[in-house]
């Protein structure tokens, strides 16, 4: 086994032994100091105006609650951490062993999948806050908040998937990551964009440790892999003649045929 494999193995089994650690010292522990406590607060700010009454409740409920939530949620961040980088790092140990033909077709059904375990995930973070009591009875329904959420999961695959697209426009997705340096004003272009969007990926990524939000940090941290293969990518261009034929899109391929025909034609005649 590889040493950088090993190291990889050692960082993630560390950081799911500490969130599962988190999550079992977690669990141990009631929820709130006194439960009833929780239900007064709720039945005493009903009659209040709507502003105050949410504004008093989320200032209020700390103070009956114990170190659970803070324990539970980031012991999930820190296992969905780890399954995210482990997901990440399989894909690319999968996509090096997957055919050029259908490489292609594993990345982009990754990407969608990194999208899609975002909604049963949303719905669990949810169901698990309503449960423990985080929203007033008197509040708007959780299943608003989830609809809304989905509403821009489903905008952002389909923004975000048009922008790697453009960005991929011709390059190719590599089946490892070796990076090299950018040709060009569109290359640099792109590659800033991607490293700003990785960027965006951690900063979105690692507060929600905290928050316990585990389809924010599972898709952020396993998108990172894709985004770092479109770094790597070389332009596809057909008037580059380092480029194998192997390695040249298909209208290019045709191109190249024909030349090849054509000069064995001269080369027939002549003879």
């Amino acid at each position: 086994m590889k040493p950088v494999l090993l190291v990889l193995l050692a960082v993630v089994g560390v950081i799911a032994l500490q969130g599962m650690g988190m999550l079992v010292k977690g669990s141990d522990l009631p929820v709130y100091t006194d439960p009833d406590a929780v239900a007064r607060l709720d039945l005493g700010l009903m009659n209040l105006p709507r502003d105050q009454r949410f504004e008093r409740w989320y200032r209020e409920l700390p103070r009956y609650e114990t170190a659970h939530k803070q324990l539970t949620d980031t012991g999930r961040g820190l296992i969905s951490l780890a399954a995210g980088i482990l997901l990440g790092s399989y894909f690319l140990y999968l996509l090096g062993r997957t055919s050029e033909r259908r490489s292609v077709w594993l990345v982009w059904t990754y990407w969608t999948l990194l999208w899609a375990i975002k909604f049963p995930l949303t719905m669990w973070y949810y169901v698990l806050r309503y449960e423990r009591r985080d929203y007033p009875s008197w509040g708007d329904s959780f299943v608003i908040g989830v609809m809304q959420e989905w509403m821009a999961w489903a905008v952002g695959f389909v923004v975000f998937t048009v922008l790697l697209r453009v960005l991929m426009t011709r390059h190719g997705f590599p089946r490892a990551v070796r990076f090299s340096k950018p040709r060009g004003r569109w290359g640099w272009t792109r590659a800033i964009t991607l490293w700003l969007w990785i960027a965006l990926l951690l900063v979105c990524g690692f507060p929600a440790i905290g928050e316990g939000d585990e389809g924010m940090v599972l898709s952020c941290m396993g998108a990172v892999p894709v985004l770092l293969l479109a770094l790597a990518a070389i332009g596809q261009r057909c008037d580059e003649p380092v480029l194998a034929a192997a390695d040249l899109p298909t209208d290019c391929k045709v191109q190249d045929s024909s030349l090849q025909a054509f000069l064995s034609n001269e080369s027939r005649g002549g003879n």
